[in-house]
C-alpha cells in the first residue's frame, strides 16, 4: 500500500486557567472559529469547537504524523495569544483530556459539542468532567485535579476516596495485630476505623 490512511478522531476537553469564566458568551464564536482555523493550517480536520466561559470541546481528526499533544498545544498556545492581542487577560490551563471517537458516534458528539451553552444551564463543568471519566472507565478522582484548585464538590469526593483508603490500611493493620495475637489496641484501633468512615449509609454486617 503506497498510502496511509488513518481515523484519529478524537474529543479534547480543556479549562481556563483556574477554571475561571475568561470568555464572555459574545467572543466565544469569535474564538471557537479560530480554533478551527489553527486546525486548519496545521492539517488537523476540526470537526466542531464549542464551549462556554470557563472550559472548550473540540472534536478533531489528527493527521497521521501529527501527535496529539502537539495539536492540543498548538489549539491553546496560539488561541490564548489571539485572546491576548485583542486586550483579554487569558490564558489556557496546563493539560487537557482527551477521548477517542468512534465513526457511530461522530454526528452525537458534534451535536454535544455544538450544544454546550444549552447542556451547561443543568450541569457543571466539573459534574461532565466526572461524567466523561466515568463513561471512558477514568473514574479515580485524582486525575480529575492534578491542575489548579479544586471546586469544594470535587475535594469531598478526593477526601471520601482518601478515608476510605485509609480505612482499607487500617484494615489490613487490624488482621495483623490479630494474627500476632495482640488484641489489646484493637479497640482503640477500632474507635479510629469509625472517625475515618465516610458519611453514609451504614456498612452492611459481613455474611
Amino acid at each position: 500500500m503506497s498510502h496511509t490512511y488513518t481515523a484519529n478522531l478524537l474529543h479534547v476537553v480543556f479549562s481556563t486557567n483556574h477554571r475561571r469564566d475568561l470568555i464572555p458568551p459574545e467572543l466565544q464564536p469569535r474564538l471557537w472559529g479560530y480554533m478551527a482555523e489553527i486546525g486548519r493550517n496545521r492539517a488537523v480536520h476540526i470537526l466542531a469547537v464549542g464551549g462556554i466561559a470557563n472550559h472548550a470541546h473540540v472534536l478533531l481528526s489528527l493527521p497521521p504524523v501529527m501527535p496529539l499533544a502537539k495539536a492540543v498545544q498548538a489549539l491553546k498556545r496560539i488561541s490564548s495569544k489571539w485572546m491576548n492581542e485583542i486586550g483579554r487577560d487569558f490564558a489556557w490551563q496546563e493539560g487537557y483530556a482527551a477521548f477517542s471517537v468512534g465513526r457511530s458516534q461522530v454526528s452525537s458528539v458534534i451535536g454535544y459539542v455544538n450544544s454546550q451553552p444549552e447542556h451547561h444551564r443543568k450541569h457543571s463543568f466539573e459534574s461532565e468532567f466526572l461524567s466523561l471519566l466515568a463513561k471512558h472507565g477514568r473514574i479515580r478522582p485524582k486525575i480529575c485535579v492534578r491542575v489548579g484548585p479544586s471546586p469544594p464538590g470535587l475535594r469531598s469526593l478526593m477526601n471520601d476516596s482518601q478515608r476510605w483508603k485509609r480505612w482499607a490500611n487500617l484494615g489490613k493493620a487490624l488482621r495483623a495485630r490479630w494474627s500476632e495475637k495482640k488484641p489489646h489496641s484493637v479497640g482503640a484501633q477500632m474507635r479510629r476505623l469509625g472517625e475515618m468512615l465516610p458519611k453514609g449509609p451504614a456498612l452492611a454486617p459481613a455474611q
